[in-house]
């Protein structure tokens, strides 16, 4: 299948997502459509612990997705043979940074809901950072052969609190036991499924007498919305001459556009409604084609420069989103843009500079890799083993050097500290810790110097358990680990500017070097931005990294507790050299001037913020609504949802440690909840005094 789908034409190829909250169906979502497309011969399931996307050990006992995965596969539509290169993404909160590295590179998403539980704390993330890349989508409400499912409440959900135009495309026949089908829309027919062949086969029907009205007023819906769209259709639709195909390209236009988000329904779990969804995404979603070349810098000159469009024979570009350790091998994920991507062939890195060989591609397929020769422009995959790309780096012609720009990760919100269980497993702690932050940008580790204690950093507990679990799996590491605490920030309370000067003997020579440096706040973005604006006069170009790199380094610990700075930026506006300057004086300067800038601007000490939202049975909304505001929490909404109400607000990460077990205890186990990093906050005097004295 692979050499095939590699020759695929450009315009047939959809390189797509799907994101949802957790639990929403997703994975046994994708298993469907690996079994309808014949990639697979039969169907594995989350419970059995047999699905293809979720291969690892850890992912298969806990029943849940915790990493990105890649597979391949086709889809027939409308006589054409089209490419699928999906990306099953998690839907719990900690492991966020997995879809957004994957949204980074997709054209589209499949956007999943819950038809009982609608739009989800962790639905809000996903989409939201569907919208910060410009994501077309189609939403797919599942689980209608749920109790309590409610395909109008889940879209008007979608619209009022995504803010989105939802356009139903599909309405469902019955819920819950009574779920027989969806009405398709645009042909006007009723689907049936075989449940006796896995709803390989399903059956085009005529729409029931007692759902026609409400068919033909959701086609009318449909035609309003589309109507405005496009002129054309309109003019179709006033003259009563709509036919499928204009009404398809409008459909299409219109989602590539943005305007709205096709809705489709069914059942994974009961086969039920899958392949309307695998047209939609043949239909609506975008081929590389369809989306415009991305802009970076040019390294060399720092100016911006466009990719070229699309195709096999342009100037090579291609990024690195994601890599993954295997029991053999690493490999690194890559987007191709432009050109092809050759085995054996040799490119440049433009952020070191370097030319980085390509010895090994391969299509990802989960934890397998499928050899080929070469990528297309608008293809997925992967190149073993090389030498020094990281996630985010971009390979390109030498001749026309770019930089795309990497996506962006949150800061980790809770730290452990660890210690190797065996004394002679010190050194490999390090190396091992090295491999874990390689393949996951959310995770860090840095040692104390105050304590000596080596504490490892993530985006919350689970993340930091899955992490220590596969440090015993798969690097037979075992570590004793403390208490979760919170990871803290600074930042700066005013701007301040400094001049720092470096001077020190060395072989007989005087190493010199001055920086003249300003601090300042900065809201702009969470990570310090390091600016130079000093004249090549003052400070010679070659020195300019050198000070940069200064800067940065000293954003770790720089603030007066000693917790990373964020919010602030530091701006390089003069300096001076001599004839024994270099790079280490300049470097070393740069670091001393942000420690005093810094310590003259002074420091708020800052802590992680959590978006949450409890689910509680409405006997316990009293005791669980009471419990969250003792643990400074701010309850923002709430929201009736039948015998349960839903509760949003903000709480201090600090106070919620443990909280499921406090929660259970409240609502007899009936309640859940959920987290995602919001914001950081000032930390009150109180609570610093309790915390950290």
């Amino acid at each position: 299948m692979s050499d095939a789908l590699a020759t695929s034409p450009k315009e047939l190829i959809r390189n797509f997502g799907i994101i949802a909250h957790i639990d929403a169906g997703k994975t046994t979502t994708t298993e469907r459509i690996l079994y309808y497309s014949g990639r697979e011969h039969r169907i594995g399931e989350v419970d059995a612990g047999t699905t293809v996307t979720d291969f690892d050990k850890e992912e298969q006992e806990r029943g849940i997705t915790i990493y990105a995965a890649a597979v391949t596969t086709a889809w027939t539509c409308r006589d054409r043979r089209h490419q699928f290169n999906i990306i099953d993404t998690p839907g719990h909160v900690d492991f966020t940074a997995e879809v957004e590295r994957s949204l980074r590179v997709l054209d589209g998403a499949v956007v999943i809901f819950c038809g009982v539980e609608g739009v989800e704390a962790q639905s809000e993330t996903v989409w939201h950072q569907a919208d910060r890349y410009e994501v077309p989508r189609v939403a797919f409400v599942n689980k209608m052969d749920r109790v309590g499912a409610d395909y109008d409440r889940v879209v008007k959900e979608i619209r009022e609190r995504l803010r989105a135009n939802p356009l139903p495309v599909v309405l469902p026949c019955g819920t819950a036991g009574a779920f027989h089908g969806v009405i398709d829309i645009v042909r006007m027919r009723h689907l049936v499924w075989d449940e006796a062949a896995a709803g390989a086969r399903f059956e085009a029907r005529e729409i029931p007498a007692a759902l026609r009205p409400v068919a033909d007023q959701a086609r009318e819906h449909l035609c309003d919305q589309l109507s405005d769209v496009s002129d054309r259709f309109a003019e179709a639709y006033l003259a009563g001459d709509v036919t499928e195909p204009l009404l398809l390209a409008t459909l299409r236009e219109g989602t590539l556009r943005r305007k709205f988000v096709p809705v489709l329904a069914g059942a994974s779990r009961r086969n039920q409604g899958v392949q309307p969804l695998m047209d939609a995404v043949c239909e609506f979603l975008p081929s590389p084609l369809d989306v415009p070349a991305p802009v970076g810098v040019n390294p060399r000159t720092g100016k911006t420069t466009q990719c070229p469009p699309p195709g096999d024979d342009a100037p090579t570009v291609a990024f690195a989103f994601k890599t993954a350790f295997t029991q053999h091998y690493e490999f690194t994920f890559l987007r191709v843009y432009s050109g092809t991507l050759r085995e054996r062939g040799s490119l440049l890195n433009s952020r070191t500079g370097k030319q980085e060989r390509v010895l090994r591609l391969g299509r990802v397929y989960a934890d397998e890799l499928e050899p080929i020769t070469a990528l297309g422009a608008g293809d997925i995959g992967a190149a073993v083993s090389l030498r020094d790309t990281s996630t985010g780096d971009t390979l390109c012609d030498a001749k026309h050097p770019v930089a795309l720009e990497p996506a962006v990760f949150p800061e980790p919100v809770i730290a452990v500290a660890v210690e190797p269980k065996s004394s002679d497993d010190k050194d490999r702690l390090a190396d091992v810790l090295g491999k874990l932050s390689h393949t996951d940008p959310t995770f860090r580790y840095h040692l104390n110097e105050e304590t000596g204690q080596l504490l490892i950093s993530g985006m919350g507990e689970l993340h930091l358990e899955v992490l220590i679990n596969r440090m015993a799996r798969d690097h037979r590491l075992l570590v004793n680990r403390g208490q979760p605490s919170v990871a803290y920030k600074e930042t700066v309370e005013k701007a301040a500017d400094v001049v720092s000067r470096f001077e020190r003997q060395s072989a007989g020579k005087t190493l010199f070097a001055e920086v003249h440096l300003m601090v300042e706040p900065s809201r702009a973005q969470e990570a310090p931005e390091a600016l130079m604006r000093a004249s090549e006069s003052s400070i010679p170009r070659q020195f300019h990294d050198a000070v940069l790199a200064g800067l940065r380094g000293s954003t770790g610990s720089g603030g007066r507790c000693g917790f990373p700075i964020i919010y602030a930026r530091a701006t390089v506006i003069g300096g001076k050299a001599t004839a024994d300057s270099n790079e280490v004086a300049f470097e070393a300067a740069a670091a001393h001037a942000f420690h005093e800038a810094v310590e003259k601007a002074g420091t708020a000490m800052l802590e992680p913020v959590m978006k949450y939202e409890v689910r509680t049975p409405d006997a316990c909304f009293g005791p669980v609504s009471n419990d969250l505001l003792n643990r400074r929490a701010t309850i923002d909404e709430t929201e009736p949802l039948g015998t349960v109400t839903i509760i949003r607000g903000r709480v201090p990460i600090a106070e919620m440690f443990g909280y499921s077990t406090v929660l259970r205890s409240l609502s007899g186990g009936r309640a859940s909840y959920s987290m995602e990093a919001h914001s950081y906050a000032r930390v009150p005097e109180e609570v610093r005094r309790r915390y950290l004295l």
